[in-house]
Formats: structure tokens, C-alpha cells, sequence
């Protein structure tokens, strides 16, 4: 099970929730004998917040951190800051709470159709004294078919530089067949990098 610094969790929900299509955050009903979670109201009606939501185990206050279109992911730098991957082929910098408006350059093109896009980042174990990140996305080919791939860089503070792909997985999509190739990546305490391709 992974455990998250309630700070991580914090910022995650509000991205989660604020950028959520509607339908995502509507309420089902509970099957018999099962736990009620308060499931946050649709995104066009939360106001401006905070908001408190009542969970099973914790009550949990979120507030908005910035606007974004389709995040996936987000990495805590040594400083507080925050990366996230944007669905679209962006990276996002949040820094003391406030988003810049330019995207940090160096990220791979991306396809981006359906739920294909840029998808998850990690930090390297050593981030503070190596400065390497990781990134998964679907990877277009010349043919229009797709592939996952595991892209790494160095974040120099302001831009990806030396990046190369490290991993594209066998088989590629063709255009024809396409569906939506996603991934996950996450560093073990063994230090391996292990990747899901879907």
C-alpha cells in the first residue's frame, strides 16, 4: 500500500477534483451494507472553495491550486514545488502555490487523442543531486500507429534537457486498431523503475 504525506494527498484531490469531468464526481447509490463516502459535488457547482469532504477514514479540506487541462500526474520537488504532467504533452511547474503560465520546455511529442497523452512522471531516488525525471506517454510514429514509451530528462529548474527515450514497448497500435495506451511508473525500494503498460 502507498502512503502519501497528507500534503501530497491535499494537492492531488484538489487537482483530481477541479479538474474532473462532471460525470466523474456524481454520486451512485451504495450497495447494501457498504461504507458511505461523501463523493464531492459535479465541478460546475463547487464555487470558489476551500471545501471539506467527510471520507471514511479522514476529513479532508481542499483548496484550489490551479487550473489545468486534463492533469495525470504530480511530483514533489525537494522545494515544495510541484510538477505535473498535463494529459495534452505539457509540464506544469506549481511553485509556492501559484502555476506558471509557461509549460516547461523539452517534453517529447505526444499523440494525443482519446485517453492517450502524457501520462505519469517520477522523480529519480537521487533527484536533489542528479536532477533526473521520468516521464511515460503514448509515443506517435511516422505510420500513425502508438506506442507507450519511458522518456528520461534532467530538470535543470527551467527546462528538460539530454532527454531520450529509455523504453518503448513492443508492438505498436496501428492507427486501425487504436485504443488508449496509458502507464504508470514508480521507483521500488529494491531502486528499480517499474513501469505498467496498458
Amino acid at each position: 500500500m502507498l502512503r502519501f504525506p497528507p500534503r501530497s494527498l491535499a494537492a492531488f484531490v484538489a487537482i483530481a477534483a477541479l479538474s474532473a469531468p462532471a460525470h466523474a464526481v456524481q454520486q451512485t447509490p451504495a450497495p447494501p451494507n457498504a461504507a458511505t463516502v461523501q463523493s464531492p459535488p459535479a465541478v460546475n457547482k463547487l464555487g470558489d472553495g476551500p471545501w471539506t469532504f467527510n471520507t471514511i477514514a479522514h476529513k479532508i479540506r481542499v483548496v484550489r491550486l490551479a487550473a489545468l487541462q486534463r492533469p495525470w500526474s504530480i511530483a514533489f520537488l525537494p522545494d515544495g514545488s510541484m510538477l505535473v504532467t498535463e494529459r495534452p504533452g505539457r509540464l506544469r511547474v506549481i511553485r509556492n502555490g501559484v502555476l506558471d503560465p509557461t509549460p516547461i520546455p523539452g517534453v517529447p511529442r505526444v499523440l494525443t487523442s482519446g485517453f492517450d497523452g502524457l501520462c505519469d512522471i517520477a522523480l529519480h531516488p537521487q533527484f536533489a543531486e542528479n536532477q533526473l525525471l521520468y516521464l511515460t506517454y503514448s509515443k506517435p510514429n511516422d505510420d500513425g500507429s502508438v506506442q507507450t514509451a519511458l522518456f528520461q530528462a534532467r530538470y535543470d529548474g527551467k527546462t528538460l534537457v539530454d532527454g531520450k527515450d529509455i523504453f518503448i514497448a513492443n508492438s505498436p497500435i496501428p492507427k486501425s486498431q487504436q485504443q488508449s495506451v496509458t502507464s504508470r511508473i514508480l521507483f521500488g525500494r529494491d531502486g528499480m523503475l517499474y513501469m505498467t503498460v496498458g
